[in-house]
């Protein structure tokens, strides 16, 4: 979640700062991770770097970092991030609101996602949802 975070954030940045036209979409990068993110965390610093912002060409490239608790806390580095903004034909979707084309079957979702738990529960030996890690 903290990777999709920093992604959405530096592609907001490059739609709105730089008004370009688009849907950002994450092209390659290189990561590195020495920690994790707890519920007990305080607070989350993003830091993002645009070292290049190509408008024409609807590029954008990046480095960035996610700190904890602290600034000096960095547990994600990013580095050499690319990200593209493409239109919507360039991504194959279709004209109309996205409940025209996409319509999920959610009785199966439900159905898959009470399956998952009861897995979970048989490995774990408890039927208590609670107790499931």
């Amino acid at each position: 979640l903290g990777t999709d975070g920093l992604f959405q954030l530096a592609g907001i940045w490059g739609a709105f700062t730089r008004k370009i036209q688009g849907r950002p979409r994450a092209l390659e990068g290189k990561f590195t991770y020495d920690g994790q993110i707890f519920p007990d965390a305080h607070c989350v610093y993003y830091r993002v770097d645009i070292s290049r912002f190509l408008k024409n060409r609807r590029l954008m490239q990046f480095d960035g970092q996610i700190a904890v608790d602290d600034p000096e806390n960095v547990i994600y580095r990013y580095e050499s991030c690319k990200m593209g903004y493409f239109f919507r034909e360039e991504l194959g979707i279709p004209e109309g609101p996205s409940t025209a084309y996409y319509a999920p079957d959610w009785e199966a979702c439900r159905a898959n996602a009470l399956e998952s738990v009861q897995r979970s529960q048989r490995l774990s030996g408890t039927t208590d949802a609670s107790k499931i890690s």
